[in-house]
């Protein structure tokens, strides 16, 4: 018996169960990889945004 999500669990023999099992792991790793790069790219964003803040601080406070 396996647990498919959602609350639903289906009964298959144990090949199907391993490929089932095989694809779901595929998948976690590709969404895994997509969060890994979005976060990074989320990282570099935020990086670059601090860089320009403190340019800009640096430009008001030499203005005065």
């Amino acid at each position: 018996i396996l647990n498919i999500g959602a609350g639903i669990a289906v009964e298959k023999d144990k090949d199907s169960a391993i490929n089932f099992l095989e694809l779901r792991l595929k998948e976690m790793q590709v969404a895994l990889q997509e969060t890994s790069n979005q976060k990074q790219q989320i990282a570099a964003s935020l990086e670059q945004g601090k860089q320009q803040m403190e340019q800009l601080m640096a430009a008001s406070r030499s203005k005065k």
